[in-house]
């Protein structure tokens, strides 16, 4: 027997996952403490690491480009700026070393970050490495990359990864590189802030940006928009039992639990729509690091806006 799960997604549009698991949220790494750099005025302090010998672009824990709190880490030739010589080619790097609990699912690490830099050659490059593994000035890492060509940003941003199930269990060194060549750029460098890492413990449910959960049917969103969502759940992170072309797009996701089983239906008003999808499944259609996806019951997809579809859902468990 397992708790009755229902998740309805609306790709480009709308979304619903019924009945979700009560999850626990463990904070790894607090971006308000030493992932903000707000422990003290020194990396050393924030208990980070940063790596610049020899290089005339340097990161500085300090004042000058903060996105929250007090401080932030950013490059730059001197604390009091955050700008770089773009004639002056460098490699640096902050990192610090993160204990990863056992028993946790689904890790994410967010962060602040704005920056202009140059296409494909002045960016920022996000790395997940063994401690062994030590970053040295002047030399790219090219080692356990997570993400990279981070520029032309000059608003401050928040980006998230989702780092890998093996994790759980581990201490990893976070490495943040600052790379830059010789030719020409565009200040400024790069700035971060807010660095958090969270995970949540035991059977999870990824359901990314965009997750709502609904207290009781009947409901109605309002209006509402994908735009802006993450692309959390697609052909490569669950079960398809559409065309995977429609499953792959910004979505939106309602959680809920029927308290009487019967019949329901489900509509999607957007006249202005453009290939639009709709998808209900029994359980987390991720599945997480458990690896136990949920299964697509409904699905009902085309290139109008609006649409609806009428299925049978089970109070309390199955």
């Amino acid at each position: 027997m397992k708790s009755a799960k229902y998740i309805l997604l609306l790709f480009l549009s709308l979304g619903l996952f019924h009945g979700i698991n009560a999850l626990g949220q463990t904070t790894v790494l607090s971006g308000t403490g030493d992932g903000g750099f707000e422990t003290g005025n020194s990396f050393a302090l924030n208990n980070w690491t940063s790596v610049n010998t020899g290089q005339t672009n340097q990161w500085w824990c300090g004042t000058n480009a903060v996105g929250a709190g007090v401080r932030a880490a950013y490059v730059g030739t001197a604390a009091t700026n955050n700008n770089y010589t773009a004639t002056a080619a460098s490699i640096v790097h902050i990192y610090r070393n993160v204990v990863f609990p056992a028993g946790l699912d689904l890790v994410k690490l967010y962060f602040k970050y704005k920056v202009r830099g140059r296409s494909n050659e002045d960016y920022m490059e996000v790395s997940l490495v063994p401690t062994s593994v030590t970053p040295t000035a002047g030399v790219q890492l090219n080692n356990g990359t997570l993400a990279t060509d981070y520029r032309n940003q000059t608003t401050w941003k928040v980006d998230s990864i989702e780092l890998p199930c093996t994790v759980a269990g581990t201490t990893q060194r976070l490495v943040f590189s600052w790379i830059n060549d010789n030719a020409s750029g565009n200040n400024p460098a790069i700035a971060i802030d807010s660095v958090t890492i969270v995970s949540r413990a035991g059977v999870s449910c990824n359901l990314g940006l965009g997750n709502i959960n609904i207290g009781s049917l009947p409901y109605n969103s309002g209006p509402g928009t994908t735009c802006g969502f993450d692309n959390d759940i697609n052909s490569a992170t669950a079960n398809v039992c559409n065309d995977p072309a429609f499953l792959d797009g910004e979505d939106v996701v309602w959680t809920f639990t029927p308290t009487s089983s019967g019949q329901i239906t489900i509509d999607l008003n957007a006249p202005l729509g453009f290939a639009t999808s709709l998808s209900l499944f029994d359980d987390c259609p991720t599945g997480g690091c458990s690896g136990n996806m949920g299964n697509c019951v409904a699905n009902i997809e085309d290139y109008d806006g609006s649409k609806s579809m009428c299925v049978s859902v089970t109070a309390g468990i199955t």
